[in-house]
């Protein structure tokens, strides 16, 4: 077996050299690495310098020390207590050993570094909480109301039951038992009172002859800050249906279903086209606000039974360092042209929901072939005493379920 082979490699800026006063400098601590015949090697620490001399000069005798013909140095011996000299024994390497402890040794090094960065991403996270934390309070300073919805539509299914079948279509052409009508990315509060700035929904009047035209406007026409669309029911059986059907309200979330308006407006046609009925309506939920106690539409109701919502109110109502304003006394203004212009702005009384579970639930016959026209209407109304701050970042679930039996 070749005999092992020794590397020597010492810490930067040490040197054997002597000191400019004559003593000898320090000898650094030295890492050695063995190489045997498998050639794998490990860390090994070599001895202190004073240990080898002492070693040396117990085997030599003080002498120098033995050397080989090929100048390579030899084994030192020690010598026993009876004198005689005992080869000084090396425990034998293993390989396999040493390769498993280098293995492990640099795992270590790997763990130690993914952990670092393991740390380093959860503190990034923490920081891009906080910032967007941040960002939401300040925008809730400058805007009234922001509704976030990550799945922004409304569902529209129907069911057929027995011998009655019928359908709902987007654009006249297309029959399915379920729709999905999809609202813009996010909603802002809008007033259907025109006197306010921004966007403004459709009002009634206007609903009412656009459903009263032969061929309505269909599909999703959705405003910037606000959910609108139009469908169609159709009878697609052979007898005539009746037919059952609710708008669903779920998920209320931070009480905002408070300050929400929907607008359901419904036209019948018959299968040749020609207007039937048109009805126009517009949900809210009830208030126990005590500023709209006593108001005209609110002068036999008490606090427990709740206060119908006005459709919109009017301008520096809603402010909330007018707490004060006095409804009663504003109504008494509205004689003549202004109650008629109150009224065309909004100042009316809305249908109050069905419960806390459904905005209306309703029931009609459709005879067979015949055509119902739907219009949605839903936003935030900004003039809504309940449209404040704290509900900043609510959401309202709705959905429309068609029953024929």
């Amino acid at each position: 077996m070749a005999e092992e082979e020794k590397t020597t490699i010492q810490s930067e800026g040490e040197e054997n050299s002597k000191a400019a006063d004559g003593k000898a400098a320090p000898v650094s601590e030295t890492i050695e690495t063995k190489q045997g015949a498998s050639g794998s090697s490990v860390p090994e620490t070599s001895a202190p310098k004073d240990e080898a001399k002492a070693d040396t000069s117990a085997s030599s005798g003080g002498g120098e020390p033995d050397t080989d013909s090929d100048g390579a140095d030899v084994k030192e011996n020690k010598s026993d207590k009876k004198g005689k000299k005992v080869k000084d024994e090396e425990p034998p390497q293993n390989p396999k050993s040493n390769a498993k402890m280098q293995k492990e040794w640099e795992d270590s090094i790997v763990a130690s570094k993914k952990v670092k960065r393991e740390e380093i991403r959860r503190k990034f996270k923490q920081a891009i909480v906080i910032m967007l934390v941040f960002a939401l309070v300040v925008t809730s300073v400058v805007y009234v109301m922001l509704l976030f919805v990550q799945e922004n539509n409304v569902r529209i299914t129907a069911k057929s039951q027995q011998d009655k079948s019928i359908s709902l279509s987007l654009d006249g052409s297309m029959w399915t038992p379920y729709l999905n009508a999809e609202g813009p990315d996010k909603i802002w509060n809008i007033s259907y009172n025109p006197i306010y700035k921004g966007e403004h929904t459709e009002t009634i009047a206007q609903v009412r002859e656009m459903l009263s035209a032969a061929s309505p406007e269909l599909g999703v026409i959705n405003g910037e800050n606000y959910i609108r669309f139009v469908f169609l029911v159709k009878n697609t059986g052979k007898f005539d249906a009746d037919i059952d059907y609710v708008m669903t309200l779920d998920n209320d979330d931070r009480n905002l279903q408070d300050a929400v308006r929907v607008m359901w407006a419904e036209s019948f046609k018959s299968s040749d086209l020609t207007v039937e009925k048109t009805n126009v309506e517009v949900y809210a939920a009830l208030s126990r606000n005590p500023r709209l106690a006593d108001t005209n539409i609110n002068y036999n109701r008490t606090p427990e039974m709740g206060y119908l919502e006005y459709c919109a109110y009017p301008l520096g109502s809603d402010d909330p360092k007018s707490s004060t304003y006095d409804l009663r006394a504003y109504e008494r203004t509205l004689t003549g042209a202004a109650y008629d212009e109150a009224q065309a702005a909004g100042y009316f009384a809305t249908t109050p929901f069905e419960s806390d579970e459904a905005v209306f639930k309703r029931h009609t016959v459709l005879p067979v072939g015949d055509i119902m026209y739907c219009y949605v209407c839903i936003w935030l109304e900004g003039s809504d005493f309940d449209c404040v701050d704290s509900a900043l970042g609510g959401f309202v679930k709705l959905g429309i379920d068609f029953v024929s039996y």
